[in-house]
C-alpha cells in the first residue's frame, strides 16, 4: 500500500472467497490497520444496507449466509475503532442496496444515513460514489447508504429520510465515462452536502453482535 492515496475495499465472503468472519470482519480490520501504517489518506469500505437492523427482512435473509451481516457490522465497527483519534487519515463506509449489474444513473441515486431504507442499486453507481467519496471532504468519517430515489423504509416506523435527509444530485451518468475524478467530482457536490460524520450520530443504531469475531 506504500504510496497509495486511497484504498477501496469491496471484498466479501463467498463460496470461493473465505468465511465471513475472516473476510468481512477480521480482513477488513487488517486492511484498515495496513492503511494507517502506510499513511493512506482515505479508506473506502463497501459494506451493506441493513447491517444494523436485525429485525429487518434484508438482515435476516442475508445473514443466513454464514452470519455475514453480523460480521459486516463488526467489520465497520473495527474500522471506526482503528481510526479513532485520526485527523489527516480518514475512512468512509458505503452501504449499498441490493446490487444489480445495470447502472440506474447518479441522477436517480440518493445517499441516506441511519440504515433506514432499502432498494436495489447498480454496481456502476456504487463504484462512482465510492470514487467520488475519495475527493469529498463531507464523506470523511461518514457512513451512508447508496439507494435509488424510490427506496422504501427498511422496517415499519423508519423514515426514508434517515438522520440527515435525502442527498441527491442531477448530475448525469454516462456508462462510457471513466470513474469520477477530483476535477469533475464537484458536480456531485449536492450528493454529499450535509452528510453527518459518525461522531454526530450512532451509525450502529445500538447494534449488539450476535457472535463476536476473534481478534485480527
Amino acid at each position: 500500500l506504500a504510496g497509495a492515496g486511497a484504498v477501496i475495499v469491496c471484498s466479501s465472503a463467498s463460496a470461493k472467497g473465505g468465511k465471513a468472519d475472516a473476510v468481512d470482519c477480521i480482513g477488513v480490520e487488517n486492511v484498515a490497520k495496513a492503511c494507517l501504517s502506510a499513511r493512506v489518506e482515505r479508506l473506502i469500505l463497501v459494506s451493506s444496507l441493513g447491517v444494523t437492523r436485525q429485525n429487518s427482512l434484508a438482515y435476516k435473509m442475508t445473514n443466513t449466509l454464514g452470519n455475514i451481516m453480523d460480521w459486516k457490522e463488526q467489520g465497520e465497527e473495527r474500522v471506526r475503532a482503528a481510526y479513532k483519534g485520526q485527523d489527516k487519515l480518514s475512512y468512509t463506509i458505503v452501504r449499498p442496496g441490493g446490487l444489480e449489474q445495470q447502472a440506474v444513473g447518479l441522477d436517480k441515486v440518493m445517499l441516506v444515513q441511519g440504515d433506514t431504507a432499502y432498494s436495489s442499486i447498480g454496481r456502476p453507481d456504487v463504484a462512482e460514489v465510492c470514487v467520488a467519496s475519495i475527493f469529498r471532504s463531507e464523506a470523511r468519517f461518514a457512513t451512508f447508504e447508496v439507494l435509488q430515489r424510490e427506496a422504501k423504509p427498511l422496517e415499519v416506523g423508519l423514515s426514508v429520510e434517515g438522520v440527515s435527509g435525502k442527498h441527491t444530485t442531477d448530475a448525469p451518468y454516462d456508462v462510457n465515462d471513466l470513474a469520477v475524478s477530483r476535477q469533475n467530482s464537484a458536480a456531485l457536490g449536492p450528493l454529499f452536502e450535509g452528510l453527518k460524520s459518525d461522531g454526530q450520530f450512532d451509525a450502529t443504531n445500538g447494534y449488539k453482535p450476535l457472535k463476536p469475531a476473534d481478534s485480527s
